[in-house]
């Protein structure tokens, strides 16, 4: 029906400016307007408005009345506060899904983790997609509907900016699944400490090396 399209659409509209947005080509600071949106994507201006205030309340875009939407500002400082937040959050997710998580879990988590192995030093945005499934796969079968996935943005951020942590982050991502698989809640929730530390500290140490050009 007439309804299920609009929703449809924005949708589209939705996932298409965030998909730009994550991969920089809408970058920080520009504008963005309905009428050219709307152009570029192909989809008419109410839809393309619904998903940019959807976006706004996400925190992707800024609303402002004589500039209208604006792709909001992220630096080292923000990143550094959102894995904070993250670490503490990750740790309970893998500690839970350790306790709770189902054979169909493991195997989703096991694809997610070949994959990313899977990736070559090029693929830096496929190895982030896996990455940021891997987490996801830990939230689901943690079976706890409030811990979402978080901080995709930031992730692709810190991660653009030292892509030599990626094979790090999976012989990690190993150590987080063997204890969820072992069903060490404790294992699973120090391991998952101990990689969102390892990125924090790599995050402060980004912020050392580039602090006047992120500030």
């Amino acid at each position: 029906n007439t309804e299920q399209k609009s929703v449809s659409k924005v949708q589209q509209a939705y996932d298409m400016i965030l998909e730009k947005i994550l991969s920089g080509e809408y970058a920080p600071g520009m504008s963005l307007s309905e009428r050219d949106l709307s152009e570029q994507l192909h989809i008419s201006r109410t839809p393309v408005k619904d998903a940019l205030n959807r976006l706004s309340f996400e925190g992707y875009i800024d609303m402002f009345p004589d500039k209208g939407a604006v792709v909001s500002k992220i630096g080292l400082p923000e990143v550094l506060e959102l894995y904070e937040i993250r670490g503490a959050i990750e740790a309970l997710s893998a500690k839970l899904a350790a306790a709770r998580r189902s054979d169909s879990d493991i195997e989703l988590m096991k694809e997610y983790v070949e994959k990313h192995k899977a990736c070559s030093p090029e693929q830096v945005f496929e190895a982030l997609k896996y990455d940021d499934d891997f987490h996801c796969a830990i939230a689901h079968a943690s079976y706890n509907v409030r811990l979402a996935c978080q901080c995709r943005r930031a992730a692709i951020f810190q991660n653009q900016h030292n892509v030599h942590r990626i094979e790090r982050s999976v012989q990690q991502h190993e150590q987080i699944l063997q204890a969820i698989i072992d069903g060490n809640e404790e294992l699973a929730a120090q391991t998952m400490s101990t990689h969102m530390n390892d990125v924090v500290n790599t995050t402060k140490e980004l912020m050392i090396q580039y602090y006047f050009m992120y500030r």
